[in-house]
């Protein structure tokens, strides 16, 4: 499976809410085709480097599904995010415009004990 990635310095857990600020092109437009197509992109934990620049990250994420969005009376992109699916990070590329794309197996949905 192929997924626009969003590497972030916060983890987000399956069924976790995932509030976020959008102001980089790369990923406006990102964003806007994950709510065009009802599709999820994918979050990893950066490892070193920055949210804005050159980042390393973790090899395991989660996939994030956007349920709402608003667009700010400064600009910005608001949206609000629920994690679904763990995934293992396979193999990456990048877009001209600087988003990464990652080609991810998902993981087993794992049962809860309760």
């Amino acid at each position: 499976m192929r997924v626009p990635l969003f590497p972030l310095r916060t983890v987000l857990y399956p069924g976790g809410p995932l509030p976020l600020r959008i102001f980089e092109p790369r990923y406006i437009d990102m964003v806007s085709k994950c709510i065009a197509s009802d599709s999820p992109f994918g979050v990893l934990l950066i490892k070193s480097g920055t949210e804005t620049g050159p980042a390393t990250t973790y090899d395991i994420g989660t996939l994030a599904r956007i349920i709402d969005w608003y667009q700010g009376s400064d600009g910005l992109l608001g949206i609000t995010a629920i994690g679904e699916q763990r995934f293992r990070l396979k193999a990456s590329s990048r877009e001209p415009d600087g988003l990464a794309i990652g080609e991810v197996e998902i993981f087993p949905t794992e049962s809860r004990l309760t």
